[in-house]
């Protein structure tokens, strides 16, 4: 969940060694993390899936600026945050 910019384009680096149990762990659960947003959204739609998609699977990529904003108002931003 970073925030950033290129001067260029990505490019991806060759790996040195096969990546170990504990990184191959993290990239299964990111997956699963990945799948359930994506199951959210397939059966809300709209804001509402991506708000449960946060909420259930801390995936906070597709909110709307608008409703961050307004989540940020009213002072319930902090509950997407520690989900």
């Amino acid at each position: 969940g970073a925030i950033g910019f290129f001067l260029r384009d990505p490019v991806i680096a060759p790996s040195i060694s096969p990546p170990g149990l504990r990184e191959t762990l993290k990239l299964r659960l990111e997956g699963v993390r990945l799948d359930i947003a994506a199951r959210v959204r397939a059966v809300l739609g709209g804001a509402e899936a991506e708000i449960a998609a946060t909420l259930i699977a801390g995936v906070r990529a597709g909110i709307p600026e608008a409703i961050n904003e307004d989540l940020r108002k009213t002072g319930l931003a902090h509950i997407l945050s520690i989900s």
